[in-house]
């Protein structure tokens, strides 16, 4: 897809999640969306072959943008694991400020009316985010904290939606990086609260595993996989020429997997010049995997 494409499905996908945010996904049709575009709807279905597809589209592109900003930050060494952590939460709550209507569209959709495929897309990244606070929450706090993790996960989820309706919808001006050390500092206090009492969780790990039943594995990011093949160049013996050529290719890799339609041709390209490197070949098939693409 050339770049005038790319910017046309953009402007798209911007103008579609702007209806479904004052409308919701049933209500607002494919010719509605066509006419806020100022283009037919033939033309519309050049670019999606179904209003499924469009939104599937809106939420792949908008979490992605979230992911991203999250493997960033889990990858600077300069930061605690606490400050990670904040930082995580505040990138999510800067994201949903910045892109009001992706907030509101998801406020206003209903589970269940909508395709399987969104359903299911839904589903993983709630799971996904489940995974992401108990493990955050483990890997701060230790094993002690394991029969809490449940409970401490809701009451953050809790917390964080309830700040975020009062800056969406009520226009309460608050700075995102003071709510993020409010609901920490809260959430750490409820902590201290659960182990010094000994308080029995309400929310068993059994019940809370029952979230994850039936959901496919998420796969791993790309920019993770990205980062194992620099970490595996960095200590395998190579030639400068060689060394050179790699970090290369994974520059242009980032660089094209940061595009809203990451061009297929360059990233098979990069992953040949990958694959020449001896051992490589396991972490380009698992990269191939994590992009869906056969080459």
């Amino acid at each position: 897809m050339n770049e005038k494409n790319t910017e046309k499905k953009k402007f798209i996908l911007k103008t579609a999640m702007k209806l479904f945010s004052v409308k919701n996904y049933q209500q607002t049709s494919m010719k509605e969306i066509a006419d806020a575009c100022e283009m037919s709807k033939g033309s519309l279905y050049l670019y999606f072959k179904s209003k499924e597809e469009l939104f599937l589209t809106i939420l792949q592109h908008y979490f992605r943008l979230i992911e991203d900003q999250a493997v960033l930050i889990d990858r600077n060494a300069g930061l605690s694991a606490k400050e990670k952590f904040m930082k995580q939460i505040e990138i999510r709550l800067s994201h949903y400020i910045e892109f009001r209507e992706f907030y509101m569209v998801q406020m206003r959709q209903i589970p269940g009316l909508m395709d399987k495929s969104i359903n299911a897309y839904i589903q993983q990244k709630n799971v996904s985010e489940m995974k992401w606070l108990e493990n955050s929450l483990t890997n701060l706090y230790g094993a002690k904290l394991s029969p809490y993790i449940a409970d401490c996960s809701l009451l953050l989820m809790g917390m964080t939606a309830s700040y975020m309706k009062l800056i969406m919808v009520k226009q309460v001006p608050l700075a995102v990086d003071r709510v993020t050390r409010f609901i920490v500092k809260q959430l750490e206090c409820l902590i201290e609260g659960f182990l010094r009492e000994d308080t029995k969780p309400l929310v068993s790990m059994e019940i809370w595993k029952v979230y994850e039943e039936d959901t496919p594995p998420a796969e791993m990011h790309p920019l993770v996989i990205l980062k194992k093949i620099k970490d595996f160049l960095a200590n395998e013996p190579l030639s400068n020429t060689d060394r050179e050529e790699a970090i290369q290719s994974l520059r242009i890799l980032e660089h094209e997997l940061m595009e809203l339609e990451p061009r297929a041709v360059v990233i098979r390209g990069m992953l040949r010049n990958l694959e020449s490197i001896p051992d490589l070949n396991s972490m380009c098939e698992k990269l191939s995997q994590a992009l869906q693409l056969r080459y």
